[in-house]
């Protein structure tokens, strides 16, 4: 069976690195590009099972072109494979219906596996926290109700973390100090038993608080 594959990634030499890996397989690189529109044109004609996606890309906002390339492309199947190891973008992209989220610090095995296992739908990741993210979408309810309720702030300073912004950011758009912020999110932390903002994601995707 061929898996057909595209690949979206602003550097030219990973690209060639991804075909040789996959050179002799059943996974066929179909095509590649750089830019977003490149993008979008060949994959509307070369139609791929798989995309390959680097999110992290120089040339455009990755979550926002996977934003529109699901609703364009709904059928096809998304694995990110990032150089970025912000945590964060996990949770958007799990609710972007992303099939698998690497970083490219796999070996080549691993990343052979996760596109086969992606092809054939095991639901099976080399990557633990994003495991860990999509058990917590999964089984989270529509509406939470949390032990120790977060206060309106706390709340949505929790939802900036879990769209990735940082301290800088969330205190920038709520016109409040870096250390305010720093101290409503240990706060935060103490009161859902939590200590990094990776658990605090996962904990806020579980309660519905997301």
């Amino acid at each position: 069976m061929e898996i057909r594959v595209f690949l979206i990634d602003d550097q030219e030499i990973f690209r060639a690195g991804v075909r040789s890996v996959l050179a002799d397989t059943e996974i066929h690189v179909v095509g590649q590009a750089a830019q977003a529109f490149d993008a979008m044109q060949q994959i509307s004609e070369l139609k791929p099972d798989i995309v390959v996606l680097e999110i992290a890309n120089q040339h455009f906002d990755g979550l926002e072109f996977l934003r529109q390339f699901r609703l364009a492309f709904p059928q096809v199947k998304v694995v990110i494979f990032t150089r970025s190891e912000n945590t964060s973008s996990m949770t958007r992209a799990a609710k972007l219906g992303v099939r698998d989220y690497l970083f490219k610090t796999v070996s080549t095995e691993q990343f052979q596996n996760a596109l086969k296992n992606v092809y054939y739908g095991t639901n099976v990741s080399e990557n633990e926290v994003w495991m860990k993210v999509l058990t917590a979408r999964d089984s989270s309810p529509r509406r939470g109700k949390v032990a120790r309720p977060l206060t309106s702030r706390e709340e949505e300073i929790l939802r900036f973390v879990v769209n990735g912004l940082s301290n800088k950011e969330i205190a920038a758009t709520l016109g409040l100090s870096p250390d305010t912020v720093k101290e409503h999110l240990q706060h935060i932390f103490r009161k859902i038993g939590v200590n990094t903002r990776t658990q605090a994601v996962v904990w806020a995707i579980r309660k519905g608080v997301a």
